[in-house]
């Protein structure tokens, strides 16, 4: 039964479940088990694509935080000014 379960995981036995991978269930060819498989296709492929969006997003904010870094003139220090108190 081990050997069905793509990663081992908890989580693993039940996608397993659902897909009618684990050999108790792979028999049964019902509409549920169908309709499980292609909804748990769509849901992987919505989180891929959102994965992939995200660490774009966040690879482009990271580039332009470092170009507007490089981009920046180097101020020299502001003159300190003291008071003295008579």
């Amino acid at each position: 039964m081990a050997a069905a379960i793509p990663d081992g995981g908890r989580w693993s036995a039940v996608l397993g479940l659902l897909r009618g991978q684990i050999p108790a269930f792979a028999g049964l060819d019902s509409g549920f088990f169908r309709l499980n498989r292609i909804l748990l296709s769509s849901l992987e492929l919505l989180c891929g694509s959102l994965a992939e969006l995200c660490f774009l997003g966040l690879l482009s904010i990271f580039l332009a935080t470092l170009l507007y870094a490089l981009t920046l003139e180097v101020q020299p220090p502001i003159e300190t000014l003291t008071l003295q108190v008579v």
